[in-house]
């Protein structure tokens, strides 16, 4: 049976639900969204830390994701604060059904506080209106988002980006990345995407491979026969903004991309009914060739669909030369059932 967009929301804000009660849970009382607030009288008395209005203090780079009135969504951007209190610009890219395209939008304005704690707000203001959400800074360079502004659900991460990549946004891209994209195919189906480029740092590639899982149909490796970074002409200067296409097995996707600096890329897939978003990470260090070459400890999370539902995994192995040490192998599987029941499998 074919799933729509629709359908398809549950399994696309897997992540938001875990995420929220993993690591947004302590902002509930604060996320007034639509009204509500902190309970207790008086409001507990925010905590010491080591920060303020002044530990937001430049451009960065954010990507959310969750559900609107047309179903789930998708934003990437960038936002520039200037360290006391006032956003000074930015811009975003948003993939949603509500709209009925994709579409870029300018920030022309907002506002934005830090208690001493972390934890703050941020509003945002385009043409459409103000963004609204609530934010906890995880260091100085960055934090975690959530919107409260009652148009959305979503959640997501910001990071400070390098803005001297901006000058020369090809330039910059240049060498090899990995790639991981998660989303919702055109036909409706959940879809992943993961992959390797070597960007040849003026706006193409030498080579790439990408694996699709669409509706759980593996595609196998697929050759990168083409792709384009272009900066953006009006945007790019000031947020790192730029447009990308990347072909592989015969389809071409079309991607916007906000640059974190020269190893780190966000990207968000354009081409509505799919949508798709993740990031780049420049490969570094000795990248091993063969799985002889793969040893050590790992934990690992994966989260998305099943055939029947929800699914969120995470667990640990070791390797040795590429072979899997089975007394250290180690998972914990929480699967939605088909009467929606759920089901938690160690």
């Amino acid at each position: 049976m074919k799933t729509t967009r629709r359908d398809l929301a549950k399994s696309l804000t897997a992540v938001l639900i875990l995420a929220a009660s993993m690591s947004l849970a302590f902002l509930a009382a604060a996320c007034g969204g639509g009204g509500g607030g902190i309970s207790a009288t008086p409001a507990p008395t925010p905590t010491n830390g080591p920060y303020s209005a002044t530990t937001l203090n430049g451009s960065y780079a954010f990507q959310m994701h969750g559900q609107d009135s047309g179903g789930p969504f998708a934003r990437i951007g960038s936002f520039t604060a200037n360290g006391s209190g006032v956003i000074t610009g930015g811009a975003e890219d948003v993939n949603s059904e509500t709209l009925g395209v994709p579409a870029a939008f300018a920030f022309t304005s907002g506002t934005y506080s830090i208690s001493a704690n972390g934890k703050g707000t941020l509003q945002l203001t385009n043409s459409t209106g103000t963004l609204g959400f609530s934010i906890v800074m995880t260091s100085t360079n960055g934090g975690l988002l959530a919107q409260t502004d009652g148009t959305a659900t979503a959640v997501g991460d910001f990071t400070l980006q390098d803005t001297t990549t901006f000058a020369n946004t090809s330039g910059h891209i240049t060498g090899s990345y990995v790639f991981d994209f998660a989303g919702i195919s055109p036909g409706g189906l959940g879809e992943s995407l993961i992959g390797q480029f070597t960007a040849n740092g003026a706006g193409g590639i030498s080579t790439g491979i990408m694996d699709v899982n669409t509706g759980a149909v593996a595609s196998g490796a697929l050759p990168i026969t083409g792709a384009a970074f272009t900066a953006d002409a009006v945007n790019g200067p000031t947020t790192g903004r730029g447009t990308a296409t990347i072909t592989a097995g015969g389809t071409t996707f079309g991607l916007a991309f906000y640059v974190v600096n020269a190893n780190r890329i966000r990207f968000l897939r354009t081409d509505l009914p799919a949508l798709a978003y993740g990031d780049a990470i420049a490969q570094t260090g000795t990248i091993p060739t063969t799985s002889a070459g793969l040893s050590g400890s790992f934990a690992f999370v994966l989260s998305g669909a099943s055939i029947s539902g929800n699914d969120v995994r995470a667990g640990r192995l070791s390797l040795s030369g590429g072979t899997i040490d089975t007394s250290s192998l180690e998972l914990d599987d929480n699967n939605s059932s088909n009467s929606g029941s759920g089901n938690s499998n160690p």
